[in-house]
């Protein structure tokens, strides 16, 4: 299990999609709340040291500044890995 906090920065692009300048704002500094879970399992087998790590995270944040109104104030970004885990 993991908690923590800190400061997350979003920097949008000086141009559109389709060509043109953002005019709209750019620039956003906010806090960041982060918790998240993971799970090792032992694979049985000829390689002892061999596990199979999954995990969660979710940051938690205000809204970036895409300059479209989505009515939010916060978003979340979840993040999800798995993978091998050799232990040595």
């Amino acid at each position: 299990m993991t908690f923590g906090s800190g400061l997350g920065h979003f920097q949008a692009s000086s141009s559109l999609v389709f060509g043109g300048n953002n005019t709209g704002s750019r620039s956003e500094t906010t806090g960041v709340l982060q918790g998240g879970a993971g799970l090792d399992v032992h694979i049985p087998g000829p390689i002892q040291r061999l596990k199979i790590r999954v995990e969660a995270r979710d940051d938690w944040s205000a809204v970036a500044p895409i300059n479209v109104s989505t009515g939010k104030t916060h978003q979340h970004n979840y993040y999800v890995a798995g993978g091998l885990v050799y232990g040595f």
